[in-house]
């Protein structure tokens, strides 16, 4: 389970560099900035960045859209787990990845998905990237990170 780890890893440094970013005064969008200690609001970046970050490794995770509990949420899934690298903002005791095995989404009464895409292709990566487009931007500073 090795490639598991490294997504596992991906994510603790993904989480790292847009909360340095966030921190260093780089706007991700209009309305949280900087990230909060918790990262609330950063859930759609972070999970985009481990997305980019894994695909250039040649790991394939699915990025997913949905709610947590009953809050709009996004997180990635990896060999059946969510690998949610912004949990902290539901849940105080958290660790900065939190991972949950994933059961079949419509028993899981917490994570809810809406919408997943696996990314095969930088096609996919744009694609997210623009669905995300009108509440939060990718920097070119954090894309040159994910190489």
């Amino acid at each position: 389970m090795g490639a598991f780890s490294d997504v596992v890893g991906l994510a603790l440094i993904a989480r790292q560099q847009v909360r340095d970013l966030s921190d260093r005064g780089h706007k991700f969008h209009n309305w949280v900035n900087p990230f909060p200690p918790d990262m609330a609001g950063a859930c759609g970046i972070v999970s985009l960045h481990i997305m980019n970050m894994a695909f250039k490794r040649g790991l394939h995770p699915s990025f997913v859209r949905g709610d947590y509990d009953f809050s709009g949420h996004c997180w990635i899934e990896y060999y059946g787990h969510i690998i949610d690298a912004t949990a902290t903002q539901f849940i105080a005791s958290a660790k900065p990845v939190h991972i949950v095995r994933n059961f079949a989404t419509k028993n899981n009464p917490i994570y809810r998905k809406n919408s997943f895409r696996k990314v095969s292709s930088e096609t996919d990566i744009e694609e997210i990237e623009q669905s995300l487009s009108n509440w939060m931007t990718y920097l070119p500073e954090l894309k040159k990170l994910a190489l």
